[in-house]
Formats: C-alpha cells, sequence, structure tokens
C-alpha cells in the first residue's frame, strides 16, 4: 500500500512538472525571422520583441500581383502577438488586426476577412479569416527581402 501512494505521488509530481516546463518556456527578447515560398507567394517575416512589445515587418507576394508590405506593432501574451498590420497594396494604405502565434519553427498568421481601407471596413478574401504558417529562419537569409 505504501509503495502504491509513493508511486501515485511520484507520477503526479512528474506529470506536474512535465506540464509546467511546457508552459513556461519563455519567449526570448530579440529578433526573429521566418520566410516561405511555395505555389507561387513568398512570405517574409522579420520581428523584434522586447518585452511584451512587439514590432515587425511583413512582406507578402504572389505571382502576377502586386507585393503586400507593411509594418506591424502588437502585444505579447505567452506566446501570442496580436499586432495591428499597416500595409500598401496597389497604391492604398490598409489596416488590419492580426494575430501571430510564435510556435517550436514557425509562426501562425491568422489575418481577418475585413480590412479598413481609408476608414472604410471592407470584406478581405470573400470575407474569411485566413490562416498561414511561415518556417523560421536565419535572419541572414531574409535580410535581402527586407530591403
Amino acid at each position: 500500500m505504501k509503495n502504491g501512494i509513493t508511486f501515485a505521488l511520484l507520477l503526479v509530481v512528474l506529470l506536474l512538472s512535465a506540464c509546467k516546463s511546457e508552459t513556461n518556456d519563455k519567449i526570448q527578447d530579440g529578433r526573429m525571422c521566418f520566410a516561405s515560398s511555395e505555389q507561387g507567394m513568398t512570405s517574409v517575416i522579420a520581428l523584434e520583441i522586447e518585452g511584451k512589445e512587439v514590432l515587425g515587418t511583413y512582406i507578402i507576394e504572389i505571382t502576377g500581383k502586386d507585393k503586400t508590405e507593411g509594418d506591424f506593432f502588437g502585444n505579447l501574451e505567452g506566446n501570442v502577438i496580436k499586432a495591428t498590420f499597416d500595409y500598401w497594396i496597389e497604391g492604398q494604405n490598409q489596416s488590419e488586426e492580426i494575430e501571430l502565434t510564435l510556435l517550436k519553427d514557425k509562426i501562425q498568421i491568422k489575418r481577418p476577412g475585413q480590412v479598413e481601407i481609408n476608414g472604410e471596413l471592407l470584406d478581405r478574401d470573400g470575407g474569411k479569416e485566413t490562416t498561414t504558417e511561415i518556417t523560421k529562419t536565419n535572419c541572414n537569409d531574409v535580410s535581402k527581402e527586407m530591403d
């Protein structure tokens, strides 16, 4: 009986420590970069984290279309960045709220189905939210894209 209780306590301690180590992974301050290129679409993100503040640049190039290029700023909570993305496309300045989730070796970007253009909300991508994942890379590899 005593061995059973000891085993159960040991199991609880191991489970709690495993959960704690997964949820307490702190995102480090500094620069991170992400890039992907597939099916005629190239996406690049470079971001800088300082405490809970995040600043970054996001570029999307689709073959045969104008480049989307802009900056985002927001706050980090856990591994999620809630940010405002201000960008230029087809000669217009647009703004949208995006959510970026930092994962082990990539970043996931959720963009809303609506954007603000000249103070007016309009549908983007048929009004549907889109999610994109971009692979983490060395910032030296994306510096030429950011210039």
